[in-house]
């Protein structure tokens, strides 16, 4: 492609005498294009129409290689559950899913085993497209770190089966205006895959222990996938490990894994913001407005961080090497997640360090608190009092922050893309359960700087997910 088409390819390989024998199978997305004969005409033995599902995938390779027959398929066996000597049984053993089915049939039990990276449903899909007239007694995962023994559903179609079910749990609670994002996303999933059962599980109050014992919980449910904000990777390592040992895949968003590779969470992927590119990309905005002349320049910055999560670190991180491109010294503090003793820790550290003239608030939350403190300190934090002293930066699209850009209490905020931490790691889960599909690579959502230029397009989007009545200003 693009010169040659699969059929021509087909056509010229079977006029060379030295692969003319080869059996080929054609993978295509042109199903309403193709001419039923035409594959058959060019020397194909099956065609696969993507989207292709393993089972029909297995059973072209199955055909073209034994023929179409109803007799045990003991070379496609082969190919997808390979003994235990050879490489591919050697990998799996390393962590690729691996189930054992047991089965009877004309009164016979039977012992079937799959390699693959798929679901229980695939393992079970793909039995019954091979062995049709067996009915399955037992499924056994067995993974690398134990087995889970699943008791199949009743045999029927895959159309009969019972809906799956994607367990969102997440540290912002109901409470939290970005949690209007996951509503619609979710709603909107949902929408469209009617017979996918999506459900948002959140705590009143987030802290560590509370958030492992939700995660807990929903794997207690046995769902078809999780999606989960990695807070604390150390603490959320061993709950998350053993979902992923029982089958149940697990896909991060909000927050990622942030330590060495060799040490990460083996999730699927990370629908998220690059956190560290939050920091860096607000502490760049500031620096070009600063040089133009339209803002002061920076002296000296504080990360003021609540003490929640590796993320928030990774913000300071991003803010600190952008300022330290620019030669200016930046600090991380510390405060606290009640605004009365983070108001105290703020208010000494200033008092302090007189030469600071710049505030980065990692969490929209701490930016009234921050700005409150620079009032009673006469430092006037507004962008355009005449006596401006302190310039604040905030974070998130949330009410909070978007009037505080708009009333010139913040510089600027950042997007995270909410709707896209909601809907596309649920879309990832379904193409992964039904067709065994997995991320090249971490899907970033932002982030996307919000000033005094485009605020009052994120205004009105944001209203209309949460409602005008709902949009509590700063």
């Amino acid at each position: 492609m693009p010169k040659m088409d699969g059929l021509t390819l087909a056509r010229t390989i079977k006029t060379d005498p030295a692969i003319a024998g080869t059996r080929l199978i054609m993978l295509t997305g042109f199903s309403q294009k193709l001419i039923p004969e035409e594959p058959r005409a060019a020397g194909i033995t099956e065609c696969c129409f993507k989207p292709v599902r393993q089972t029909r995938l297995f059973g072209c390779l199955a055909n073209a290689l034994l023929g179409p027959s109803a007799a045990p398929r003991t070379l496609a066996k082969t190919l997808i559950a390979p003994g235990p000597d050879s490489a591919l049984g050697a990998e799996a053993r390393g962590g690729i899913c691996r189930y054992e089915i047991r089965s009877e049939s004309s009164g016979q039990s039977t012992h079937t085993a799959f390699v693959n990276a798929g679901s229980y449903q695939q393992a079970r899909e793909t039995f019954e497209g091979m062995y049709p007239a067996a009915n399955p007694v037992s499924i056994n995962y067995l993974g690398p770190s134990g087995e889970l023994t699943c008791q199949p559903v009743q045999a029927g179609s895959a159309s009969a089966r019972p809906p799956s079910k994607y367990l969102f749990v997440s540290h912002m609670g109901l409470n939290d205006s970005n949690s209007k994002w996951f509503d619609q996303a979710l709603m909107a999933f949902q929408e469209r895959y009617p017979k996918v059962k999506a459900e948002y599980l959140s705590g009143d109050e987030y802290s560590t222990q509370n958030y492992v014992q939700l995660i807990e919980q929903a794997i207690s449910t046995k769902p078809d996938g999780l999606v989960v904000a990695i807070t604390d990777a150390v603490a959320l390592d061993g709950v998350l490990r053993r979902a992923i040992s029982q089958g149940i895949p697990v896909i991060a968003f909000n927050i990622p894994d942030l330590r060495e590779s060799a040490a990460r969470i083996p999730y699927l992927t990370y629908v998220g913001t690059d956190l560290y590119q939050d920091g860096k990309r607000a502490g760049e905005h500031a620096l070009t407005h600063a040089r133009a002349g339209e803002i002061q320049m920076p002296k000296e910055v504080l990360c003021a961080n609540d003490p929640a999560h590796g993320g928030l670190l990774a913000r300071c991180q991003g803010m600190t090497d952008a300022m330290k491109s620019a030669g200016i010294k930046t600090e991380t503090l510390s405060t606290d997640w009640n605004p009365g003793r983070a108001a105290n820790i703020l208010r000494a550290y200033l008092t302090r360090n007189p030469d600071v003239n710049y505030i980065y608030a990692v969490t929209s939350d701490s930016g009234p608190t921050i700005w409150n403190v620079l009032s009673q300190m006469d430092l006037h934090p507004d962008l355009e009092d005449k006596a401006h002293k302190v310039t604040i930066i905030g974070v998130d699209d949330n009410p909070v922050s978007l009037s505080g850009v708009k009333a010139g209490h913040l510089l600027s905020t950042v997007s995270q893309g909410f709707w896209l931490q909601g809907y596309v790691p649920l879309q990832w889960l379904f193409w992964y359960q039904e067709y065994g599909y997995i991320p090249e690579r971490d899907i970033l959502t932002g982030p996307v700087i919000i000033d005094k230029t485009n605020v009052d397009q994120w205004i009105t989007l944001v209203k209309d997910v949460i409602g005008a009545d709902k949009f509590y200003k700063w």
